[in-house]
């Protein structure tokens, strides 16, 4: 007696879309192994990761004592970089440089103004004077972003960009008042002693909540702020 021949079942429109979303899957994940692999392995020793409320991926690496000495106006290019703030109100905005009588846009933007050319020179002690002690409270260490612990080299800061979110001003009393600032900047050459988690000419937004008490403007928080 004549074996019957097996019939192939033809394959379905179903089955290969299965095996296509398998293949995308596999690729996928081929990809995601291969990128932290390359990490781990490559940037190792440059990134950690900083616990609390936030992670962050911490960009360091070994700062000799002579780097503190270095004039970053030294630099040709960084000094072609432009260092003014841009200023965003609503639906305007204007640049306004650091050394520019900026009072006729309140007490803010002269803020920023001494605050930013104190990070670029590397001044650390006039730094700390921009914040109310509030700022180190042990409740607040896990909300606000991690203070220097270390004098910080100067810094070369460009594009500069402080937003001002109008509307989302806090009242507290006839003297004090909370505002609220979204800052982004970049560093060119970034050695980490400032902003550890900062890549080099990347920016990443900060938002800023000053408090106004009385005739003194400080900071009382920074945190991440998501796009």
């Amino acid at each position: 007696m004549q074996a019957k021949e097996k019939v192939k079942k033809p394959v379905t429109k179903k089955k290969i879309i299965l095996w296509a979303i398998l293949g995308v899957f596999l690729f996928l994940l081929l990809w995601i192994v291969i990128s932290v692999v390359y990490q781990v392995v490559v940037n190792g020793d440059y990134y950690a990761s900083r616990p609390g409320k936030y992670e962050y991926h911490i960009f360091y690496r070994t700062v000799e004592p002579e780097e503190f000495d270095i004039d970053i106006f030294d630099d040709p290019f960084y000094r072609e970089r432009n260092r003014d703030i841009k200023y965003i109100s609503g639906a305007q905005s204007t640049e306004i440089a650091l050394d520019e009588d900026a009072s006729i846009y309140g007490e803010a933007i002269p803020f920023f103004q001494k605050y930013f050319t104190a990070v670029i020179h590397g001044d650390c002690e006039t730094y700390r004077d921009f914040f109310w002690n509030s700022y180190f409270d042990e409740e607040n260490k896990d909300i606000n972003y991690p203070y220097p612990e270390d004098p910080f080299t100067m810094q070369k800061v460009y594009n500069i960009s402080v937003e001002y979110l109008r509307g989302e001003d806090v009242i507290l009393s006839k003297t004090e008042t909370r505002s609220y600032f979204i800052v982004k900047y970049k560093i060119q050459d970034n050695n980490g002693t400032f902003r550890p988690e900062l890549d080099v000419d990347t920016a990443v937004p900060l938002l800023f909540e000053l408090t106004t008490k009385g005739e003194e403007i400080r900071i009382s928080k920074i945190v991440p702020f998501a796009d």
